[in-house]
């Protein structure tokens, strides 16, 4: 780590392999199981699975803006680190903020029929 209060680079495992994998209980019930190496980590419903998968790529995709974002700024406009750093943390607020709104958009009460009316999903 070149300076003060930078984050190490993540360590890739290369003999790690994590993989997904469905089935359904002796009860018929669904689920899906995460797996490191051969060991579950977790098992869950579907929707649970959808909502992590949705995370883990919301994840992935900020991580790689921020990337480019703190690249650009040293590189383009020659800030510091810190200036750096004060931007990516502005700019997670933002897009947070972006995804608060486009959830609330989506909230059964403010979605509206070509008519005009309000409905909720069902």
């Amino acid at each position: 780590m070149s300076e003060a209060n930078e984050v190490a680079e993540p360590q890739s495992e290369p003999s790690v392999t994590m993989w997904a994998y469905c089935g359904i209980t002796d009860m018929g019930a669904p689920f899906v199981r995460l797996v490191r190496n051969e060991q579950p980590l977790i098992q869950v419903h579907p929707d649970a699975a959808r909502s992590l998968g949705l995370a883990l790529m919301e994840s992935a995709d900020a991580a790689d803006q921020d990337a480019f974002m703190y690249a650009f700024w040293r590189n383009t406009f020659g800030k510091s680190h810190e200036d750096a750093m004060m931007m990516i943390g502005a700019l997670r607020r933002f897009r947070q903020a972006k995804r608060d709104e486009a959830k609330a958009a989506m909230e059964p009460s403010r979605l509206v029929t070509p008519a005009g009316v309000n409905r909720t999903r069902g």
